[in-house]
């Protein structure tokens, strides 16, 4: 699946932004990005959210802020896939240009200050406190001029949410050189796919025609890791979905995950959790 830039445009010509439903039997890979800043709340879906450098996993209530040109996927696992209806989610994009006008005026002080600290994704925790999902559910049924100001008020909620995690250390943004972007994507969309099984520096790097080391250097500064940081933040987030809801063996998830040496996910699965497997096991059982 290609993921790319992507142009938005408004859904009518009544509203000076976007805001829709999407329901869905699964999502798959598709890491992409626009000039507009999104708010995404999944109602019901669980799986991998990956926006700029950070790669968590999701579940029902996720709610999200992703600035401009902040490359984002949303990709469910395998047994969501399998046990329920469909993903559903409610997403909002608008532009900058939108509040443009109200610039500098103290009253949208914190609203600036957040929009500034979108390019890092900010996630909010319990969204259901401090009315921000009743909120979206009244900005998805308000219309005109009512709509606006429900978005300003839902921004301002943001601003006094007391449980948001900034989910990179940086604001991120996309390369903004087309070969550079078609190079990445097409990297990432391969690692994607294949993530579960064994991938070299080599095979990578032939994807787009470099050399080992210039490859390594090229992928560390357009996404701000290392080729394997990457690929066991992916396996290390699959692994954990697999130990919370089945029952198998943790060196066969390990092993079925791209990992043939059991010390060395070991070694990787604490790194990331701060938990032995097993330990982790214990915990979400």
């Amino acid at each position: 699946m290609k993921a790319d830039f992507q142009k938005l445009s408004s859904k009518s010509l009544k509203n000076s932004f976007v805001d829709f439903w999407v329901q869905a039997p699964s999502f798959g890979f598709h890491w992409h990005y626009h000039p507009e800043m999104e708010i995404c709340y999944v109602k019901q879906g669980r799986g991998k959210r990956i926006i700029g450098e950070s790669i968590e996993d999701f579940e029902n209530n996720d709610l999200v802020l992703v600035g401009s040109n902040v490359p984002h996927s949303w990709i469910t696992d395998e047994q969501f896939n399998i046990s329920e209806k469909s993903v559903e989610v409610f997403v909002i994009q608008f532009g900058i240009e939108v509040f443009q006008r109200f610039e500098g005026m103290p009253e949208f002080y914190k609203i600036e200050q957040l929009l500034s600290q979108s390019g890092k994704g900010l996630f909010f925790r319990n969204p259901h406190t401090m009315g921000l999902v009743a909120l979206l559910q009244h900005l998805s049924q308000a219309q005109g001029l009512d709509k606006l100001l429900k978005l300003m008020e839902l921004l301002q909620a943001f601003t006094e949410h007391g449980d948001t995690v900034t989910l990179n250390p940086t604001s991120y943004k996309m390369v903004h050189k087309k070969h550079q972007e078609e190079r990445i994507l097409k990297v990432c969309n391969y690692i994607h796919e294949h993530y579960r099984q064994p991938i070299s520096i080599t095979e990578l790097a032939d994807i787009v025609a470099m050399n080992n080391a210039s490859f390594c250097r090229f992928f560390k500064r357009i996404l701000g890791k290392t080729v394997v940081e990457y690929i066991n933040e992916l396996r290390i987030s699959h692994v954990c979905n697999q130990i919370q809801n089945t029952g198998e063996p943790i060196y066969r998830i390990a092993y079925d995950t791209g990992y043939s040496s059991i010390a060395y996910f070991n070694k990787q699965f604490k790194k990331s959790t701060g938990l032995t497997p097993t330990e982790y096991r214990g915990l979400v059982g």
